[in-house]
């Protein structure tokens, strides 16, 4: 075996029939294409909310963009408080996230 066949690469795609699940090791130009082909029947299509924080008024395309500003300020330190952001702002103001309340944006 060769030092290429040997790297692991990063792109995998796992496919589920029933309850069995087979996982396959591809190359990126593959991946791109199955990732094309398969995206008009992706089951969650979510609809990025914008998002506000109500101190400094400042609106982020979505939740994601919030927390990257949050730690980019020092409030925050995970990659998934994103998900406390969406949280934050189903509760309506009554919690916050990196010291700030949070609201969604229609």
């Amino acid at each position: 075996m060769t030092q290429n066949e040997n790297k692991i690469t990063p792109y995998i795609i796992r496919l589920v029939e029933n309850n069995n699940s087979t996982t396959y090791r591809i190359n990126q130009e593959l991946f791109l294409l199955i990732k094309q082909l398969v995206k008009p029947y992706q089951s969650f299509k979510t609809i990025a909310k914008k998002v506000r924080c109500i101190e400094t008024n400042t609106i982020f395309k979505h939740a994601k963009d919030a927390n990257d500003w949050l730690i980019k300020i020092g409030k925050s330190k995970s990659s998934q408080g994103d998900l406390h952001i969406k949280k934050v702002c189903k509760q309506k103001g009554i919690y916050t996230y990196g010291g700030y309340h949070w609201e969604f944006i229609e």
